[in-house]
């Protein structure tokens, strides 16, 4: 146990302040030699010397001392930590005040990424959810899309105009084969793609969506005059 409790310190002490720590990918990446619960058990050792500090189940961080005493890492940088190299995105308010949808500010982060082993977690007040995909510029475009149209009639101060141009754009980089994946690993409702082959349709773009939708339910998405004010330039 002591040897191993230095090789891991070690370790620990070499990391940056503030940088986060998922214990099972340390493990695997370095300590796979060491009996498992003996590994959980020196980490929570260190939390109660202040070496480590838990963030959340399975998650650490080294601490940085201050004269205001220890911190940790702040939203910046666990969205930094999931969102890094193309492996995940922000979601929510942060999302729509990109896309200049709203201006209105979310209380809460949310954050899709495919490094979580966990399906959701939440990392000081970071709620993160696992997503399965490889976020390259077209996954990304096609969850922004989605994630706008299942949470359209909640986003506070819409902004219709920036809509219209958001859908434009969309529009004239349609990928349907990722847009699919994207759909199946993310679960989204019938609803939301039910309204995306809607907007497509009435912008006149051939898609095939409506396979993934079932003939004979009514889904609750905007009539047809709303559809036209929504699309049309």
């Amino acid at each position: 146990m002591m040897n191993y409790t230095s090789e891991i310190r070690k370790t620990i002490e070499k990391m940056k302040s503030n940088e986060l720590i998922i214990a099972k990918e340390l493990y695997q990446e370095k300590f796979s030699m060491i009996p498992e619960i003996t590994y959980y058990k020196i980490l929570e050792r260190l939390v109660e010397q202040k070496i480590l500090i838990k963030a959340s189940k399975g998650v650490y961080y080294v601490p940085d001392l201050t004269r205001f005493g220890l911190t940790g890492p702040g939203y910046e940088e666990i969205v930094q930590y999931f969102t890094r190299d193309k492996t995940g995105m922000t979601v929510g308010y942060d999302l729509y005040n990109r896309l200049k949808l709203t201006t209105q500010i979310g209380k809460d982060y949310k954050v899709l990424s495919n490094l979580l082993k966990a399906k959701t977690k939440n990392i000081i007040g970071v709620s993160i959810e696992f997503i399965d995909l490889a976020f390259d510029e077209k996954t990304k475009k096609n969850i922004e899309m989605l994630e706008v149209l299942e949470h359209y009639p909640e986003i506070e101060d819409f902004d219709r105009w920036a809509f219209k141009k958001f859908i434009s754009s969309f529009t004239k980089e349609f990928d349907e084969k990722n847009l699919e994946e994207v759909i199946y690993k993310k679960r989204y409702k019938k609803r939301t793609v039910a309204f995306l082959s809607a907007i497509l349709n009435e912008k006149g773009v051939k898609n095939t969506l409506n396979k993934l939708l079932s003939g004979t339910s009514k889904y609750k998405i905007p009539n047809r005059e709303e559809l036209h004010e929504l699309t049309s330039a």
